[in-house]
């Protein structure tokens, strides 16, 4: 089994619906606690303010990123892996 099932959309006949598997959210259940550790320990010694400053700088560098990746494929070699693309974009993540 997987980290994700799917299922015909309870909505939509065209749509595949994916939700995370027991497994997924096992995994989801022990990763978020670990990244949370590291996240405290990285910031360990900032201050409030501090911190505000730097996740507001990590949201736009995320932002950069996100509207820049169209270009980074556009320039990258032939024969790359240049074609895949996401399908949408991913939501900002809240930091």
């Amino acid at each position: 089994m997987g980290l994700v099932v799917r299922a015909p959309s309870k909505t939509s006949g065209r749509e595949i619906a994916v939700a995370l598997s027991d497994r997924g959210r096992r995994l989801v259940d022990r990763l978020i606690p670990l990244g949370r550790r590291y996240e405290e320990i990285a910031s360990a010694g900032l201050s409030k303010q501090e911190n505000v400053v730097l996740r507001r700088a990590l949201r736009h560098m995320y932002r950069n990123l996100i509207n820049a990746e169209p270009m980074a494929v556009k320039d990258r070699p032939a024969g790359s892996d240049a074609a895949i693309r996401p399908t949408s974009r991913p939501e900002t993540p809240t930091i």
